[in-house]
């Protein structure tokens, strides 16, 4: 699969420990290069190997730590 990247809407992240639990966690998601949120616009930046499952896995990750988050875009690289 080809290098992706993309950008997910994220409601209820407003700090720095919210923004440290998903990034945390989203690390560990098979195909997951780089994954960083920013609070102040509400977005997760995610580099991955271009299976579609690795934002399915992110967005239950945060649904579980109590967030919700969905798909803006993504691109292939």
């Amino acid at each position: 699969m080809k290098p992706a990247t993309a950008i997910l809407e994220v409601d209820g992240a407003h700090c720095a420990s919210c923004s440290y639990a998903i990034e945390h966690m989203g690390r560990k998601v098979q195909g997951v290069e780089e994954i960083r949120v920013h609070p102040d616009s509400q977005e997760i930046h995610v580099s991955y190997g271009g299976d579609p499952q690795s934002l399915e896995r992110i967005i239950e990750i945060v649904h579980r730590l109590g967030y919700e988050a969905r798909v803006r875009a993504r691109s292939s690289t």
